[in-house]
C-alpha cells in the first residue's frame, strides 16, 4: 500500500504531567479506516558515566521547555550520581516503544568525570544504589542477559564500541 495515510479526527483522552494519549481515526490510501491509540511523551536522555566502573546509566526525561538532550543527560548524571562530565559525545537516539508511543531517549557516553556530589534539593536517585563496573563486564551483563533495561543496554553496547573508550580516554572519576 502506497500514498498517505490521513488523519480524519484526533482526540486527546488524557493529559497528564508526563504522558498524552490520543485516539487517532486513520484512512488508509484505499480507503480503510482504523483507529490508532499512541503516547505522547517529551522524551528523554541517557549517559553512560565512563569512569573504570559502570553498572546503570543515569537517563530522565526532557523538560516541557524545550530542554536539550545533552543538557538533559549531563544534569541527570550530576542528579543521580554525582558526578560531572568534561567530555560528552553523542551516541545515537532510540525509540523507547514506537508501536505506541513517540518517546525518543538520546543516548550519550560521559568521560573525564569529576565528582561534585548530588545538588541540594532534589530527590533524583534517593532509591537508587550507585555501583561501578567496568565497561568490559557491564557488556558481558547485556549479552548474557543480566541487563535488561533497553536503553541501558543499548547505551553500553554504543559505549564499548566508541573510539573514546578504544583510545583510553575513560580513565578514573577524579
Amino acid at each position: 500500500m502506497s500514498g498517505p495515510i490521513d488523519v480524519v479526527e484526533s482526540q486527546v483522552v488524557f493529559r497528564g504531567r508526563l504522558l498524552e494519549v490520543v485516539v487517532d481515526r486513520v484512512r488508509f490510501p484505499d480507503g480503510r479506516e482504523t483507529t490508532w491509540e499512541s503516547v505522547h511523551h517529551p522524551g528523554a536522555a541517557a549517559v553512560v558515566p565512563v569512569g573504570s566502573r559502570l553498572l546503570e546509566v543515569p537517563a530522565g526525561k526532557l523538560d516541557r521547555d524545550g530542554e536539550e538532550p545533552a543538557d538533559c543527560a549531563r544534569r541527570e548524571l550530576v542528579e543521580e550520581t554525582g558526578y560531572r562530565c568534561r567530555s560528552l559525545v553523542r551516541l545515537g537516539t532510540m525509540l523507547a516503544s514506537p508501536g505506541f508511543s513517540d518517546e525518543r531517549i538520546h543516548l550519550f557516553l560521559a568521560t573525564d568525570l569529576t565528582f561534585v556530589g548530588r545538588p541540594d534539593g532534589t530527590d533524583e536517585g534517593d532509591d537508587i544504589e550507585i555501583e561501578w563496573m567496568p565497561l568490559a563486564d557491564a557488556e558481558r551483563a547485556v549479552r548474557d542477559g543480566r541487563i535488561e533495561d533497553g536503553k541501558t543496554a543499548l547505551c553500553i553496547l554504543l559505549a564499548a564500541g566508541h573510539e573514546a573508550v578504544a583510545a583510553g580516554l575513560n580513565g578514573r572519576p577524579h
